[in-house]
């Protein structure tokens, strides 16, 4: 994505969806568009305007796509983290819990 007023690149790794918005026509189709708010690595704020459906922007619409792609990869990751932060939360306390068992069954032998 070239950002115009900077003649700045940006890779989709880079660039963030923060929110969009549609617009759909009364009637006639080629009255669709979508505004992506977006944000960059770097700070930078912004918008991405396209048409939806049979008259979107081919580039657009592909660079828009591989953004979602990749914020949807990083909230999977960062779920397995907490769900693995979790297990293992699990997995201290069931330990702890049996040790202070055996603990507590050897006691009660004495």
């Amino acid at each position: 994505m070239l950002w115009d007023s900077k003649d700045q690149y940006y890779h989709p790794t880079e660039v963030s969806i923060d929110d969009f918005y549609r617009f759909e026509g009364e009637s006639d189709p080629a009255d669709n568009a979508i505004l992506y708010l977006i944000s960059t690595a770097d700070g930078s704020k912004g918008t991405l305007i396209d048409a939806y459906g049979a008259y979107d922007d081919a580039n657009a619409s592909n660079f828009i796509r591989q953004v979602t792609d990749i914020q949807k990869q990083k909230q999977r990751l960062e779920i397995s983290q907490i769900d693995r932060s979790r297990y293992i939360g699990a997995v201290v306390l069931l330990t702890i819990s049996g040790l202070l068992f055996i603990a507590m069954a050897k006691r009660r032998k004495c």
